[in-house]
């Protein structure tokens, strides 16, 4: 997400609140390699597709996930705790 690349992953744990199927990349069942295959093939055959997955992915990469995020978010945590 953070080189501006859409994602593929599996619906587990928590990837599903991350990855947003079809705006940002593609979530597929892990016993299911057809699915995995279908979307790579999708993606190969579909690079405007992939840019504007990725352009989406940078973006929420951005508004979410960076390091300074993380570390705001992670200090906010636990000054929570510690109460």
């Amino acid at each position: 997400m953070s080189s501006g690349m859409p994602v593929l992953s599996t619906f587990e744990g928590g990837i599903p609140d991350i990855i947003d199927d079809g705006i940002n990349g593609n979530l597929f069942y892990s016993s299911d390699i057809h699915e995995l295959c279908s979307l790579m093939a999708y993606y190969i055959d579909n690079p405007i597709e992939v840019a504007a997955q990725g352009k989406n992915a940078n973006m929420k990469y951005n508004e979410k996930y960076t390091e300074e995020i993380f570390e705001t978010n992670i200090i906010a945590t636990l000054k929570k705790l510690m109460k």
